[in-house]
């Protein structure tokens, strides 16, 4: 199950996304107030994922030399369940199907950071005056999401067009903040490292042979460096590490918005995250992820 839910699950909280930011950040002029928007929730994404593939030493890509040898499968197993992850991945449906989960305290605890995102997003769209069936960038933009994000909702072609596209945008931020940072300390804070899929160091006994004596020992099927490589795997890749001098979470985000009434949204926003932060703090109990542990991008 654990393993299901890294390696499938929160798959479709990375991999479908970077169509998404890909996109944005190449067809979106800079002075665009959607592009302003996006753009501090796409840092170190599309530079990580990259390096996700094609590093010899990568969580994805390695071998049972490699330091981050855990699992009991190895790089093409990963890419299989990566790849049905994606598949499994309808863009418009994300938060509908935290709704249908709404009375578990990791669910709750998600609609309402999502609820805060999508009132500042709207919010900015109604200040900027934004008209996504006039604009053409963002008419652009759609066209080319719609052709390589699966399940987006139709912006320009909606009933409410600017209520639609707040919709889109409030998804993608609340997916690479929120969402991302939380599906880590569920993984990897809240489940015991020994539930975790860790590889299996004994190969299986083979008929007509003798059981070597290791299978018979249960304490030895996993290795105690096993556990080490996968302790370190926890704390590299699974926590977002964070300069204390520096806090760059979601609730210190600055955006390049170049009026002051976007930056007062801005302000407005950050102060709201801290007021959750210190609401859902008392009510939640371990089920609560502090603002400073929520990074604004994906960036581990």
């Amino acid at each position: 199950t654990t393993d299901n839910a890294l390696w499938v699950d929160h798959t479709a909280t990375h991999l479908p996304l970077d169509s998404f930011t890909a996109i944005s950040l190449s067809v979106l002029p800079e002075y665009h107030v959607v592009y302003q928007l996006i753009k501090p929730h796409t840092l170190h994404t599309l530079a990580l994922e990259d390096s996700l593939f094609w590093a010899p030493g990568s969580p994805v890509n390695h071998d049972e030399t490699q330091w981050y040898k855990t699992w009991a499968h190895g790089r093409d197993e990963h890419l299989k369940k990566l790849v049905y992850g994606c598949k499994q991945h309808f863009f418009a449906r994300r938060v509908e199907e935290i709704q249908k989960k709404n009375n578990l305290p990791g669910a709750q605890f998600l609609l309402e950071h999502h609820a805060v995102v999508h009132a500042f997003v709207s919010r900015v769209l109604d200040v900027a005056g934004v008209d996504p069936t006039t604009d053409v960038h963002l008419l652009e933009w759609e066209k080319q999401l719609a052709d390589n994000v699966v399940g987006l909702q139709n912006i320009a072609d909606a009933e409410n067009p600017r209520e639609a596209l707040a919709d889109v945008l409030s998804i993608y931020i609340f997916e690479v903040s929120v969402r991302h940072s939380y599906d880590h300390q569920s993984l990897y804070h809240h489940i015991p490292i020994e539930w975790a899929p860790l590889r299996i160091s004994v190969p299986p006994p083979v008929e007509g042979r003798r059981i070597p004596k290791e299978m018979m020992d249960p304490r030895n099927v996993v290795h105690k460096f096993d556990y080490l490589k996968h302790r370190i795997f926890a704390d590299v890749f699974m926590q977002w590490s964070r300069n204390p001098l520096q806090d760059k979470s979601l609730s210190k985000t600055q955006y390049p918005f170049r009026t002051e009434e976007l930056q007062t949204e801005a302000a407005r926003f950050r102060q709201e995250l801290l007021e959750l932060n210190q609401r859902l703090g008392k009510k939640m109990g371990k089920w609560h992820l502090a603002t400073h542990l929520i990074a604004p991008s994906i960036q581990w």
